[in-house]
């Protein structure tokens, strides 16, 4: 039953890819689904795109070593969802009524016009580079789950899930994504709430009550603890990366520019924020049952540990939530590197008479090279390359936070401002990770912090040399303007 529900899974997939992917002609339905998606659309699709592979495994893990301190990630990754859907994601969306903005660098380049090519080419090249190890990881965890778990050959299960993401990814792009994480998302709330809930009892033989007094007993009381000497304060207030990260992760979003209306991204919010606390407080008890189960096989992964001693039916479950989990992660990731490459790079710098028609041509060719990349890199596997997936949201948030953010509130940031602080802060994020990590210590800086002041410190030095232009003001102004309504929208007024 367990590989039936696993294999079952990606079925689902590749028939749900194959029906949504009809119809898609135009660059707007490929990379933000014509902008249709109603709020329960959102929910789906932005949380699924949060969760990856990463939580399942990562984050358990995590869970049973350190117990609910696990808890002070979840706080400012959710803080994060608020900036975009409560702040910065509502302004983006009315620029975008405005302009034709499809991607991030698209946003870059038209709200500091002074520097339109310069943003929009660093913008552009920042995002493959963050996103391209972090894909392969997850497909390494999808393959070695498979391989772990079910005995499947680990090359032949990564391949399998390339095919996978080419057969809907490739055609359908945006749209079938959106809709396919509207299924993907109750397998990726499954796999981690139902083992989180009988877990316990399942430690306990049965007995929740007897589970719960072997946690206590077997586990160190510090697990219940906000700090302790396994995660001391100054880890925790490193975990406030997520939140300068998810305020400007593309893969994020570019999935609020595919709102139907700033009324559904309002009324998205408040269950977006509910659903991302339940998974995260599930994730804990998984994380600590999985560590105190006897462990025959010497798996390495408390949460792979628990499922497989679980009833067949809810393994299947939980494995297929783990196997959704990374393909609506990867798939969102590879559509944001491939029009990086197609639309901001060729036709925007290189081929400017390139018609959109074109570019969903060779959007959906490198579609299938990015895919093809990303599972080389994980038939190839090689040693560390889970590394880059905890830098690559530092990268992400000291290259974009400061323009990003501070684009939407200083009308006089410039161009050459938010271009440089894009470099200075990527490059600033790396070095400082790699002196930390050759060095053994953070010196009590960590690396995101260290890259969005620098970040700051260049936008502020290049904002004295050369001031914003008067393009780079008027677009400021353009985006604080609340966009027209749809007609739609001003029928149901006149209505009322």
């Amino acid at each position: 039953m367990t590989t039936f529900i696993f294999v079952a899974t990606f079925v689902l997939i590749i028939v749900l890819g194959y029906y949504t992917s009809r119809g898609v002609k135009s660059l707007s339905a490929f990379t933000v689904a014509g902008k249709t998606s109603t709020w329960w659309m959102l929910v789906a699709t932005f949380t699924a795109a949060n969760v990856s592979a990463g939580m399942y495994l990562g984050a358990t893990d995590m869970s049973g070593k350190i117990g609910y301190a696990m808890w002070c990630s979840a706080w400012p990754t959710c803080a994060g969802w608020l900036v975009i859907f409560g702040f910065t994601g509502i302004l983006m969306y009315r620029f975008a009524q405005k302009k034709e903005i499809f991607t991030i660098p698209d946003y870059f380049a038209e709200r500091f016009p002074s520097k339109s090519t310069g943003v929009r080419a660093v913008s552009a090249l920042i995002i493959p580079l963050a996103y391209i190890p972090y894909m392969t990881a997850q497909m390494v965890a999808v393959g070695g789950i498979a391989n772990s778990v079910f005995g499947l050959n680990y090359s032949i299960a990564v391949i399998f899930i390339g095919l996978v993401l080419i057969s809907f990814l490739s055609t359908g792009g945006m749209s079938s994504i959106v809709k396919i994480d509207a299924i993907m998302i109750l397998l990726v709330i499954i796999g981690l709430v139902v083992p989180s809930f009988t877990g316990v009892s399942f430690l306990g033989g049965g007995d929740g009550a007897k589970g719960w007094q072997m946690i206590l007993t077997g586990k160190d009381p510090s697990i219940f603890q906000g700090f302790s000497k396994t995660w001391p304060w100054w880890i925790a207030v490193a975990q406030f990366t997520w939140l300068f990260s998810n305020a400007t992760e593309p893969h994020l979003l570019t999935k609020v520019l595919t709102a139907k209306s700033e009324r559904e991204i309002l009324k998205a919010l408040p269950i977006i924020l509910i659903v991302g606390l339940v998974l995260y407080a599930a994730i804990i008890p998984i994380g600590i049952v999985g560590s105190l189960l006897p462990n025959p096989t010497g798996e390495k992964h408390y949460y792979i540990n628990m499922v497989k001693q679980l009833s067949s039916v809810i393994a299947g479950l939980s494995l297929a939530g783990v196997a959704a989990a990374a393909i609506t992660t990867v798939s969102v990731q590879a559509l944001n590197s491939t029009t990086s490459i197609s639309r901001d790079f060729y036709q925007k710098v290189f081929n400017k008479n390139a018609s959109n028609d074109e570019v969903l041509k060779l959007t959906r060719i490198l579609t299938i090279v990015v895919v093809a990349v990303i599972t080389g890199l994980a038939l190839w596997n090689p040693m560390g390359i889970y590394w880059f997936v905890v830098l690559s949201a530092a990268l992400i948030a000291s290259a974009f936070f400061v323009p990003y953010v501070l684009g939407f509130v200083f009308t006089k940031m410039s161009g050459e401002a938010a271009f440089w602080s894009m470099i200075v802060g990527f490059v600033a994020c790396l070095i400082t990770y790699a002196v930390n990590k050759s060095l053994g210590t953070h010196y009590f800086v960590d690396h995101v912090y260290a890259g969005m002041l620098f970040s700051a410190l260049a936008a502020i030095v290049a904002g004295f040399w050369k001031k914003a232009s008067a393009g780079d003001v008027e677009a400021a102004l353009c985006v604080r303007k609340p966009s027209s309504p749809s007609p739609r929208e001003e029928g149901l007024v006149a209505e009322s």
